[in-house]
């Protein structure tokens, strides 16, 4: 079974967090994520996503019979995180080429510890569903050129579709004026297409 090593992943936030602690090394509970895979040149329609439910025991994960078994990735990452997660595809997929790359997106929905469940759903809920799959495109056709923003006005007519809703709220959330509707997808751009590091969890 492949793992997703966190060193050979490319992190990029599609959502500010909503929490500042994350599980942690040690955690117990369940972590529900909703996550899809896309492959390089794939549509970014193929796949519905997701929802699983990660469990630990003193930060070891039981068992979950997948083929992506990232605890010690979501054990790093907050309540209410938004990713798109590029890694080799080759992890995942039979006979990719050595440069193949391929991304997961993924949400942390809820985190259960200690009986007592925290969540977040509101923009979380079109992130895999639309939004993803949006940044996911729109990166992939500028060859993840951090600088896509400049032609966000290729992607505007995204925002009249079914995550229109989201679009609302979230220019009302992260931004802070805007003159054109283009003017919050250059928003979600900039700040989603800068690759963070992962750090592990403490």
């Amino acid at each position: 079974m492949y793992s997703l090593d966190p060193k050979l992943c490319h992190f990029y936030q599609l959502l500010p967090d909503d929490y500042s602690q994350t599980p942690g090394q040690s955690f117990t509970g369940d972590i529900t994520v909703e996550w899809r895979v896309l492959r390089d040149g794939q549509s970014k329609d193929t796949l519905y996503p997701i929802q699983a439910v990660f469990s630990y025991t003193s930060g070891h994960g039981i068992p979950w019979g997948q083929i992506i078994p990232i605890y010690d990735i979501l054990k790093g990452l907050k309540l209410g995180s938004a990713y798109a997660i590029r890694f080799p595809a080759a992890l995942l997929f039979p006979g990719p080429g050595l440069d193949e790359q391929a991304v997961l997106i993924l949400t942390v929905r809820k985190i259960a510890v200690d009986n007592a469940r925290r969540e977040r759903l509101t923009l979380l809920d079109e992130v895999p569903r639309g939004v993803g799959g949006l940044f996911y495109e729109a990166m992939s056709h500028s060859k993840w050129n951090p600088d896509i923003q400049k032609d966000a006005e290729k992607w505007e007519s995204e925002l009249e579709h079914t995550s229109r809703a989201f679009w609302f709220q979230y220019s009302i959330t992260y931004c802070e004026k805007f003159d054109r509707r283009v003017d919050i997808l250059k928003t979600f751009l900039t700040n989603s297409s800068k690759v963070l590091s992962f750090h592990s969890p403490v």
